[in-house]
């Protein structure tokens, strides 16, 4: 009975813990992508303001997912 359910709650957290780490490598290669494509060859601080709020954007996520696998 309960060691059945410890079992699929422990299947069921490492399965959250899979996913959320994969969508942490995502968002980090998104934002090494973006240094290496906009910022570094943005022409205008125009260009060079949206990348970054890009990568401002990007850290949210990476922040909220690094909270969630803890």
């Amino acid at each position: 009975g309960l060691e059945w359910l410890a079992e699929q709650e422990m299947q069921l957290r490492t399965g959250q813990a899979n996913d959320t780490l994969h969508k942490l490598r995502l968002a980090l290669a998104d934002k090494a992508v973006l240094f290496c494509t906009n910022i570094r060859h943005s022409s205008s601080q125009a260009t060079s303001s949206r990348a970054w709020g890009r990568v401002t954007a990007i850290d949210v996520m990476v922040n909220k997912f690094t909270k969630i696998y803890r």
